[in-house]
C-alpha cells in the first residue's frame, strides 16, 4: 500500500490526509481564500446594518469619550449598544478609512470563528471531527447571511468571542486552574463588550450544556467525590463573570435602567410562522442551515447518547427559537422581548451547536465512503455558502444601494448643516449620510436608541421606509412633519413619489433635484436653525470615560493574553487540557527510531555569515559519522566562490531580508523532513529589528506547519551588555531580544551550550524552559599536532580570532602588545576574522589606526580549510572581550589545537571553563598591565604552557562533536513524541547512553 494512503476503521482505503485532523492554520487559510475576495469587493458594506455600525463608529472616531450622538434620532446615547466593534472600526478608520476598517474587523471575526469552533467542538469530540467542524464553519449559510446581507457584526463577533471563552471556563469548573478562569473571564468580558443580545440571550444555549458536561466529566474523573467543588468553582466563575460584565457595561446598564425599551413593537419577518410564510422559512431557516440540515437525523440519533445529550438539548432549544413564530415556545419564554428581538441570530447559534455533530458525521462518512464523501461534502458546503452570499441577488428582498454623495455635499455646503433633515425612500443609506454629513437628523436605523415621542409611540422603524409600516408608519411621518420647526428640520430628500402628496399637503415644496433627477430636495418656510434637544438620557461625563476605556481596554488585554499564552504553551490559542491544535493521540504519526531527513538552516561556507564554520562542521559530522546527507538551507552571498563539494546546499535566504524568510519557509515545506535544525546566534540571520523578529518566528511557524523544529542557540542576549556594545536604545533592544527568545522557545526544542542559560530561561520565561536542552559546544575532530616543536628564533604568534567590533574589541590588546614585544622580541600579533554584522568597517578602521605599529598583522577572513593551520601556528590565543553571549567556539578551537588561552574574566567564559573542565588564564577586561604580564609569562614559561596543553587536551577529548550530534539526534526523536499531555518530553528523559561522553545533555 502506498505510504500516502491508509485504511480506515471500516476498511476503506483513504488518502492519509483524510485520516487525520485538518491543521487549523489550513482551515483559517480556507476562510481567507473564500471570504477574503468578498471582503476586498466590500460586499458587507451594502448590507442592512453595515452603514448603521459604520455611523456609530464614525461618532467614536470623532468623539471617543462622548457617546452622545447628536447626528441621528435628534440625539441618543450610544451607551445603549456595546461599543467594542465600533471602537475598533473607529480606530482603524484613521488609517484605512471607515469602510475598509469595517471590512478588517469583520474579516478578523471570520478568521477567528474556525478556531473558536475547533476549541468548542474539541470539548465534545476528537480532534479529527473537531477540525471538520471548524472547516464547516467557514462555509456556514447562516454566517454568510449575517455578514453579506444583514451586516450583524455585533452578533458574529460576540458569538465568536464567547466560543473562544467557553472552553477556558469549562476547564476551570472541571480542574480549578486559576489561569483558565482569568483567561476565560477576559474573553467573556470582551465578548460582552461586543454585543449585548448575545450575552443576554445566546450564551444560555452554550453555557448550560457545558456546565452539565463539566459536572458529568468531573464525576467520571473523580468517582465517589461530591460535586461541591465544581459547584463552588461554577459560583466563583459565574460571580466573577457577572461582576466583570457589569463593570465593563456599567454605562449600558445605567442607560437601560433609566430608559427601558417601552416603544411600540416593530414587525420583523424572522418572527413569522414559517409554515404559513414558507418564503421566510426558506430565508431564515433553509438558507442558513444549507447542507447541514441533512445532519438532523444523525443529530437526533447521536444526541440521545449520554455524552452528547447536553449538547443536543442546547441545540434543540436554539433550533426552536430560530424558528421564530413557527412554534409558541419563544413567545411563551421571552414574553415582550419576543417582539423586540430578531431571530436570525438564534438560527446562527443553532447552526454553531450543530457543528460538533457535523464533524463527527463527516468522519463517519469519510471512513465509509472515502474520497467520494470528501468531494460531496466539500461541494455541499461550498454551494451552501455561495447560495447564501448570492441570495439577495437571486431573490432580491432589499433595495439597491443609492449614491448619496450629492446629498452629503448638499448638506455640508452653504451653512445647511445648521438645520436637521431626513430622507424618504433611501433605505439603509440613511446611516451613510449620517456618517459623512455634518447635519443632524431625527431619523435613524437604531430603533432602541429612539427617544422622540413621534418615533416611539408608533409601531414603525425608520421614517425613510415609513410607507412599509402601514398606518403606523404614516402616522409617525405626519407627526414629525407637524413638529418640523420644533426640531429644526428644513430639508427632506425624496426618492419615492408616494410621499409627494403628503409633503405638499403639509406645506413643503421642491427646491432642487440631485443625481440627475433621482433625488428631490424639499423644504418649507419658517424653520429656525436646529437647537440641541435636551434629553434626560444624555450620559454623564464619567460614563463617557468608562465607555471609552473599559470595553476597548479589556479587548487589548485579551489580545495580549492570547499572544502570551500562545508563546508560553507553544500552541495556537488552545487551553492546557487540549492537545496541540494539529496533534491528536489517535492520529499523530510516531517518529521513526532514527532521524533520516534533516533540514539544516545555517550560514555556510564559502559564505561568511555568523556561525558558518559551525554549520559546516555539523553537516560534516552528519555525513561522515552518521551517513546522513542533510539539506542545507544556507545564506546567499555575493562572492563567486564554488560550493563545498559533496554537500546539498540550497541558498535561499539573505541576511536582513524579510522576504527571503518567506522563501525559506516555502522551500522547507516543499520537501519532507524529520527535523528542521536551526544553527543560529543573536545576529546570524538579521541584525535589524524587523527582519530579526521575523527570523525568530520561523521555527514557531514551521512547527505550526507540522515540522519538528529545533534551534541551537549559540548566544543568549541576557548576558550581553548592549550599552557597552554600542547598541542604540539598549532597553528597547533588551525588550526585543526577550520577545525574540520567546518566539524561539515556541519550537520543539531549544539547545543552549551552558547550564546557566537554561536556568536563566527558566527564571525569565517560566515553563518554556521545559523545551530547553544543554549540549556542549564540542570540538571538530581535527588531529592535534603532537610534535609541536617550539623554535625560539621563529615568530611567536599571539592569535586574536573572532567577529570584531561590538563586545569583542581590539584596542586594549593592540595597545599592550608593545609591552609584550619588549620581553618577547620575536612576538607577533595576528588579528584574524571579520567584522561583526553590527560593526561593519571596524577592522579596517583598526588596521588604519595601527598601521605604523610593527609586527601587528591583520589576516582578515580565514577560510575553513585554513583554520586548523592557523591555530597550529599560534603560540597563544587571546580573547579580549567586554561581555559575552555564548559558549565560545574560539575557546574550543584553541583547546583542540593545544593553544593556551588568555581570556577576559567574564561570567560566560568562567562558566564554560568550569562546565567543561578547561584551563583558561583569566584577566580583568580593562586590566592592560595584567594582560601583558600574563601573555609574557605564557610565552616564556614552557613548563606552564605544557601543563595547560595537557590539561585541555584531556578535557576536550570528551567533547567530540560526533558524540554531541548523536545526543542531538536522540533529542530530536524524543521530542517528536508527545507526552500524555501533548507536550514534548522534558529534557530529563534523555537516555543516559547519549550522555556518556559529554558533561550534560538536557
Amino acid at each position: 500500500m502506498d505510504e500516502a494512503t491508509v485504511v480506515s476503521r471500516r476498511g476503506v482505503r483513504l488518502p492519509a490526509f483524510l485520516n487525520r485532523p485538518i491543521p487549523v492554520w489550513q482551515i483559517v487559510l480556507c476562510a481567507l481564500l473564500f471570504h477574503g475576495p468578498l471582503l476586498l469587493m466590500r460586499l458587507p458594506a451594502d448590507t442592512y446594518d453595515s452603514q448603521f455600525h459604520m455611523s456609530m463608529a464614525a461618532t467614536y472616531a470623532h468623539h471617543w469619550f462622548n457617546p452622545w450622538n447628536e447626528q441621528q434620532l435628534g440625539g441618543f446615547s450610544q451607551t445603549t449598544y456595546p461599543p467594542l466593534t465600533h471602537q475598533w472600526i473607529a480606530l482603524l478608520s484613521h488609517v484605512v478609512g471607515l469602510t475598509s476598517a469595517f471590512m478588517l474587523v469583520q474579516g478578523t471575526v471570520i478568521l477567528l470563528l474556525p478556531l473558536a469552533v475547533y476549541r468548542f467542538s474539541r470539548l465534545w469530540t476528537d480532534a479529527r471531527s473537531a477540525s471538520y467542524a471548524a472547516f464547516c464553519s467557514v462555509f456556514l449559510g447562516s454566517l454568510c447571511l449575517l455578514v453579506y446581507q444583514d451586516g450583524q457584526i455585533g452578533t458574529t463577533s460576540s458569538s465568536t468571542l464567547f466560543l473562544l471563552a467557553l472552553p477556558s471556563m469549562y476547564e476551570y469548573v472541571l480542574k480549578g486552574r486559576r489561569s483558565d478562569l482569568i483567561f476565560g473571564l477576559v474573553l467573556w468580558c470582551t465578548a460582552a463588550a461586543a454585543h449585548h443580545a448575545t450575552l443576554i440571550f445566546g450564551t444560555v444555549f452554550f453555557v448550560a450544556p457545558l456546565v452539565w458536561h463539566a459536572f458529568s466529566n468531573y464525576r467520571e474523573q473523580n468517582p465517589g467525590r461530591s460535586l461541591l467543588e465544581p459547584i463552588k468553582r461554577l459560583v466563583i466563575a459565574g460571580g466573577a463573570a457577572g461582576l466583570g460584565v457589569a463593570l465593563v457595561l456599567l454605562p449600558y446598564i445605567s442607560s437601560l435602567r433609566k430608559n427601558p425599551i417601552k416603544q411600540m413593537p416593530i414587525p420583523h419577518q424572522s418572527r413569522a410562522n414559517f409554515v404559513l410564510s414558507p418564503f421566510w422559512g426558506v430565508h431564515y431557516w433553509v438558507i442558513p442551515f444549507g447542507v447541514l440540515a441533512l445532519t438532523l437525523p444523525y443529530i437526533l440519533i447521536k444526541g440521545t447518547q449520554r455524552r452528547f445529550l447536553p449538547l443536543f438539548v442546547g441545540f434543540y432549544f436554539a433550533l426552536l427559537f430560530g424558528l421564530g413564530g413557527t412554534t409558541p415556545v419563544p413567545r411563551w419564554i421571552l414574553g415582550r422581548a419576543f417582539y423586540v428581538l430578531t431571530f436570525e441570530r438564534f438560527t446562527f447559534w443553532a447552526v454553531l451547536l450543530t457543528l460538533p455533530f457535523a464533524g463527527m458525521l463527516i468522519s463517519v462518512l469519510l471512513d465509509r465512503y472515502g474520497k467520494k464523501a470528501a468531494v460531496l461534502v466539500s461541494i455541499g458546503l461550498f454551494l451552501t455558502a455561495s447560495v447564501a452570499v448570492a441570495w439577495n441577488v437571486l431573490v432580491p428582498i432589499r433595495s439597491s444601494p443609492v449614491d448619496v454623495t450629492q446629498v452629503i455635499n448638499f448638506l455640508n455646503s452653504n451653512g445647511r448643516d445648521k438645520y436637521r433633515y431626513f430622507t424618504l425612500g433611501f433605505g439603509r443609506e440613511i446611516s451613510k449620510i449620517d456618517s459623512y454629513s455634518n447635519a443632524g437628523t431625527v431619523d435613524g436605523e437604531y430603533n432602541s436608541g429612539r427617544t422622540l415621542p413621534e418615533m416611539t409611540q408608533h409601531g414603525a422603524a425608520e421614517l425613510t421606509s415609513s410607507k412599509y409600516f402601514g398606518r403606523e408608519g404614516i402616522d409617525a411621518l405626519s407627526a414629525i412633519l407637524r413638529h418640523a420647526n420644533h426640531y429644526g428640520i428644513k430639508y427632506i430628500f425624496v426618492r419615492d413619489a408616494y410621499y409627494e402628496p403628503l409633503l405638499t399637503f403639509a406645506g413643503w415644496r421642491r427646491i432642487a433635484t440631485l443625481n440627475g433627477g433621482d433625488i428631490q430636495v424639499w423644504t418649507t418656510i419658517g424653520i429656525k436653525p436646529a437647537r440641541k434637544i435636551r434629553s434626560p438620557y444624555e450620559p454623564p461625563v464619567w460614563q463617557g470615560i468608562l465607555w471609552g476605556t473599559l470595553p476597548f481596554g479589556v479587548s487589548v488585554v485579551a489580545i495580549a493574553m492570547v499572544i502570551f499564552r500562545a508563546m508560553k504553551k507553544n500552541i495556537l490559542g488552545a487551553t492546557g487540557h487540549q492537545e496541540d491544535l494539529e496533534r491528536t493521540e489517535e492520529h499523530i504519526a510516531q517518529p521513526a527510531g532514527v532521524v533520516n531527513r534533516i533540514a539544516l538552516i545555517t550560514a555556510f561556507p564559502p559564505g561568511r555569515g555568523d556561525l558558518s564554520e559551525y554549520g559546516f562542521q555539523l553537516a560534516r559530522v552528519l555525513q561522515e559519522s552518521f551517513g546522513l546527507n542533510p539539506v542545507i538551507y544556507a545564506d546567499q552571498h555575493s562572492g563567486l566562490n564554488e560550493e563545498q563539494p559533496g554537500y546539498n546546499v540550497i541558498r535561499c535566504w539573505r541576511f536582513n531580508s524579510i522576504t527571503s524568510f518567506a522563501t525559506l519557509v516555502w522551500k522547507i515545506r516543499r520537501e519532507p523532513t524529520d527535523v528542521v535544525w536551526f544553527n543560529i546566534g543573536l545576529s546570524t540571520m538579521a541584525n535589524k529589528p524587523g527582519p530579526a523578529m521575523a527570523a525568530s518566528a520561523i521555527p514557531w511557524l514551521l512547527r505550526i506547519l507540522g515540522c519538528n523544529t529545533h534551534v541551537t542557540l549559540h548566544a543568549f542576549s541576557e548576558n550581553v551588555d548592549f550599552q557597552h556594545a554600542g547598541v542604540p536604545f539598549p532597553r528597547l533592544y533588551r525588550w526585543g531580544s526577550r520577545l525574540a527568545t520567546r518566539l524561539l522557545l515556541l519550537s520543539n526544542g531549544v539547545h543552549v551550550m551552558l547550564p546557566s542559560y537554561r536556568e536563566q530561561i527558566a527564571k525569565i520565561f517560566g515553563s518554556s524552559a521545559q523545551r530547553v536542552f544543554v549540549h556542549p559546544h564540542g570540538i571538530f575532530g581535527y588531529k592535534p599536532d603532537q610534535s609541536r616543536v617550539r623554535v625560539e628564533t621563529s615568530p611567536r604568534a599571539i592569535l586574536a580570532f573572532g567577529s570584531w567590533g561590538t563586545y569583542k574589541r581590539l584596542e586594549g590588546l593592540i595597545e599592550v602588545f608593545p609591552l609584550v614585544a619588549k620581553y618577547v622580541p620575536n612576538a607577533e600579533l595576528w588579528v584574524a576574522g571579520g567584522d561583526h554584522p553590527k560593526a561593519r568597517g571596524y577592522l579596517q578602521e583598526c588596521a588604519s589606526r595601527y598601521r605604523e605599529m610593527p609586527r601587528v598583522r591583520f589576516l582578515g577572513y580565514i577560510p575553513e580549510a585554513d583554520v586548523a593551520r592557523l591555530f597550529g601556528s599560534a603560540s597563544i590565543a587571546v580573547m579580549p572581550y567586554n561581555s559575552s553571549a555564548g559558549s565560545s567556539g574560539v575557546v574550543h578551537l584553541a583547546c583542540e589545537h593545544e593553544v593556551p588561552i588568555v581570556a577576559s574574566d567574564i561570567p560566560d567564559l568562567k562558566e564554560l571553563a568550569a562546565f567543561e573542565g578547561l584551563w583558561l588564564e583569566f584577566v580583568a577586561p580593562d586590566d592592560h598591565q595584567t594582560l601583558a604580564d600574563r601573555l609574557v609569562r605564557l610565552m616564556t614559561d614552557s613548563r606552564l604552557t605544557d601543563e595547560i596543553r595537557t590539561h585541555n587536551r584531556q578535557a576536550v577529548s570528551k567533547l567530540q562533536l560526533k558524540d554531541i550530534v548523536e545526543a542531538y539526534l536522540h533529542t530530536f526523536v524524543q521530542t517528536a513524541r508527545p507526552s500524555q499531555q501533548g507536550d514534548p518530553l522534558p529534557s530529563d528523559v534523555i537516555d543516559n547512553t547519549s550522555k556518556s561522553q559529554i558533561p550534560e545533555c538536557g
